[in-house]
């Protein structure tokens, strides 16, 4: 229709009327990412007399397609949304200037292999050659570079020499950049560190949850304060052969150059600032009995050419402040010391000094998972909102709209309608703006939502959450058993009794002793020959059976084995990584213990280092440790 002139004049004035009756009632279409208007200005155009141009004859012009240097330095600089990109390069090369350790940095920055392919574009980083950068096809494409990672380099260096690396929004993004690296120390530093120990941070947090609350709190100079007292006597107790001492100290070193107004990551000078209120006092603790309870002192103030006393704990274990501006954390580490402490009077007087016994602290609650579906039901609102204008029936109220989309993400077929909803939002959406992001994040996380449970499913779900909490770690096939048992058994409980039932009829057994000396032996064996020392048997549900730290950025990955639940663990920077569960511990001994390794148990897949946001280096030999130190304390 489109070809003959009558058709198009037809659709054309048709058109025209519709946009007029458009203009008036824009209820006429239920979405409005359509654009009539320039539909109608685009049929006009076909109506056009097209004009004709006849080049000379024998002209064979020579087209020759190839890739700029600006789009290269486009390339290079990262796109819009890579400020954390160009500002991790910009500090590198402000603080490194060998060109080799630059060239090194750039390679492992992007990983072993990785790249993209999108609209016109074809990138691909590897680690082995370079940058390859295409126009076109993949197979064949019509324009193409390839740049060794001494070329990248150099262009690197050319654009930061010429100030055009970063842009203003970058060079303003700085300070941001800088507390959120600070954040991250600040995190690493206190890996390890006892729950009795004050944290900046909930005990036990997730490591970017703990960064994320981590980062606002330096911008009060009195909680940075706070943080900085938190850590001046664990890293005092740090030795130098601990494995954490290196990253201790950064951490420590850069918190007092950011209380002193001196940090910086982008080797800039910067004055000493005076601080926004009075520096507090530091403190070194000393404890001593001294006739009646402990007395408390500052090993780094004198009084009367002694110490001073700056607190007391009486023999019923109560606290006694003497110095009124003791910051809250010093407070806090006192309190404990008193709380959980077993000091004798002497080195040759076993005489207990506190006359009650030490209090029992109280494991940490844990934190019931947020429930994702009404964050996500108020996500795909605001993009009804935004690209329809009204809530398209789902409920009278914003409201009520929330709490039904959430209960239709619950059901997978209502829960496909709304992935096809946001899909053609983001089909008229433009790549560039930042709604299209939000949409497909949005579609990501509505696809990672767990499928809908049967009621038998959802029952043994919740059984093993039960015998979680208890410390176990049982199969479905497992509780299957146990809850068919239960009810042979003539149980009708719920999901609460059948896991009690389960635990006491399938999982408490005791190990046998023969069983357990045999475990232990193969375990002992293994410490001694890879690091020279027994293993440590006090606590077995929790016996150390490798560590060692991976990548450039000396991750730390954990290796237990669980003598009473038949199982081993392994921990990558302190997040839970991997169980391998068995029925009995004869099982775990034939399974896993009779042939310990120690490379097979701390290798790590660069997906889950990528799963802990961490970037995989070269392969190269694991350096083997083995955690051996114990925290005690002692009366000084």
């Amino acid at each position: 229709m489109l070809g003959h002139p009558e058709g198009l004049q037809n659709l054309r004035d048709e058109l025209e009327q519709f946009v007029q009756a458009y203009r008036e009632n824009r209820e006429l279409l239920r979405f409005h990412f359509h654009r009539p208007q320039k539909l109608l200005e685009q049929l006009s155009d076909l109506q056009r007399e097209p004009l004709h141009f006849t080049a000379a004859e024998g002209y064979d012009p020579q087209r020759r397609f190839f890739i700029s240097g600006d789009e290269i330095d486009n390339l290079l600089r990262g796109g819009k949304r890579s400020a954390d990109y160009r500002l991790a390069v910009y500090s590198f090369y402000r603080n490194h200037t060998e060109r080799k350790e630059r060239e090194d940095f750039l390679k492992h920055y992007h990983g072993e292999y990785s790249g993209h392919s999108g609209g016109n574009d074809d990138v691909t980083y590897q680690l082995s050659k370079g940058v390859s950068f295409s126009h076109g096809s993949i197979a064949a494409p019509y324009a193409k570079v390839e740049l060794k990672w001494s070329a990248v380099e150099k262009h690197v260096s050319a654009m930061i020499a010429q100030g055009r690396f970063l842009t203003d929004e970058d060079r303003a993004a700085m300070p941001q950049y800088e507390k959120h690296q600070l954040a991250r120390n600040i995190r690493a530093f206190f890996e390890n560190v006892p729950q009795e120990q004050p944290h900046p941070y909930p005990f036990g947090f997730d490591y970017w949850d703990a960064v994320k609350l981590i980062e606002p709190q330096l911008d009060d100079p009195a909680r940075v304060e706070e943080i900085y007292q938190m850590m001046v006597p664990i890293w005092g107790g740090t030795p130098q052969d601990d494995r954490m001492y290196a990253l201790r100290q950064q951490a420590f070193e850069n918190l007092t150059a950011f209380r002193q107004g001196t940090f910086t990551l982008f080797a800039e000078h910067k004055e000493p600032v005076a601080p926004a209120m009075p520096q507090a006092k530091a403190y070194d603790l000393g404890y001593g009995y001294l006739g009646n309870g402990i007395t408390v002192w500052n090993r780094l103030e004198e009084e009367r050419g002694d110490y001073k006393t700056v607190a007391h704990i009486g023999p019923d274990r109560t606290v006694t402040i003497y110095d009124e501006e003791m910051p809250q954390a010093v407070r806090e580490e006192i309190q404990r010391i008193a709380d959980t402490s077993e000091i004798t009077i002497s080195a040759t007087q076993d005489a207990p000094v506190f006359a009650v016994p030490p209090r029992v602290p109280e494991p940490p609650q844990k934190e019931e998972p947020a429930d994702p579906y009404p964050a996500l039901a108020a996500q795909v609102l605001r993009f009804v909102g935004e690209f329809d204008g009204s809530r398209m029936g789902y409920g009278e109220d914003d409201a009520q709209a929330v709490e039904n989309i959430a209960q239709q993400l619950h059901d997978p077929v209502q829960r496909e309608e709304i992935r096809r909803l946001l899909q053609s939002f983001l089909d008229h959406a433009d790549p560039e703006e930042e709604i299209a992001v939000d949409i497909t994040l949005c579609m990501e996380q509505i696809a990672e939502l767990p499928p809908t449970l049967t009621p038998e499913q959802a029952q043994i779900a919740e059984i093993a959450g039960y015998l979680e909490e208890a410390g176990y770690a049982a199969s479905s096939e497992l509780i299957e058993e146990g809850l068919m048992d239960y009810r042979a058994h003539g149980g009708k409980g719920n999901s609460r009794d059948v896991a009690d039932f389960i635990e006491r009829e399938f999982l408490s057994e005791e190990p046998e002793p023969a069983s357990l000396e045999i475990a232990k032996e193969f375990i002992n064996d293994f410490c001694e020959a890879e690091y020279g020392s027994p293993a440590d048997f006090s606590d077995l549900e929790k016996v150390g059976i490798a560590y060692t730290t991976v990548t450039d950025e000396e991750i730390p990955i954990q290796v237990n084995g669980d003598l009473v639940h038949y199982r081993i663990e392994r921990y990558l920077d302190g997040q839970f990584l991997e169980r391998r569960q068995y029925e009995s511990l004869d099982e775990l001994i034939q399974n896993e213990l009779a042939e310990l390794d120690f490379d097979g148990l701390v290798s790590v897949s660069d997906e889950e280092l990528e799963s802990i946001g961490a970037t995989p280096d070269e392969e190269q030999g694991p350096v083997r440790w083995l955690m051996t130190q114990k925290i005690s304390y002692s009366a000084a």
